[in-house]
C-alpha cells in the first residue's frame, strides 16, 4: 500500500524492505521528471512523516544533512531527530520526551520489560 500522491511535493511513502543499513532516501528529481535512485549516503536524520497512531505505524525515513535543507524546505513532516543507535533497529519505537526531545526506544514489551 501506499499513501503517495503522484504529486511532486509529496514524498514517496511506499514501504521498502528494511536492510538493516539506514542510508539516504531521498530521489532527486528535475521538475517534471521522477528519479530513481535515492541518494545513498550515510544519514544523519531520522524522519518521521506521520507517527503511529490507533490505525496504522509511523512512517519514517533517513536523511543525509544535505538532504535535510531540501525536505525542510519543501516538505510537512511531524517530527525528526539525529540518526542513534536504535534508529532501524526492528522493535524500536519514536519516543519524545515531555522536552521535546525525539528518539528511537526500544520498547518495552520487546526488551521483555514488564
Amino acid at each position: 500500500m501506499s499513501d503517495n500522491t503522484g504529486s511532486e511535493f509529496f514524498p514517496d511513502l511506499t514501504p521498502s524492505p528494511d536492510t538493516s543499513a539506514p542510508a539516504c532516501g531521498y530521489i532527486e528529481a528535475e521538475p517534471g521528471t521522477s528519479g530513481t535512485e535515492p541518494c545513498g549516503q550515510n544519514p544523519a536524520w531520522h524522519i518521521a512523516w506521520k507517527l503511529a497512531s490507533p490505525t496504522g505505524g509511523a512512517q519514517c525515513a533517513f536523511v543525509c544533512d544535505g538532504h535535510m535543507r531540501a525536505v525542510s524546505d519543501s516538505y510537512v513532516y511531524a517530527d525528526r531527530h539525529k540518526v542513534g543507535p536504535n534508529c532501524g533497529m526492528p522493535g524500536t519505537v519514536w519516543w519524545r520526551s515531555w522536552m521535546g526531545k525525539a528518539e528511537c526506544v526500544v520498547a518495552a514489551d520487546e526488551a521483555g520489560a514488564q
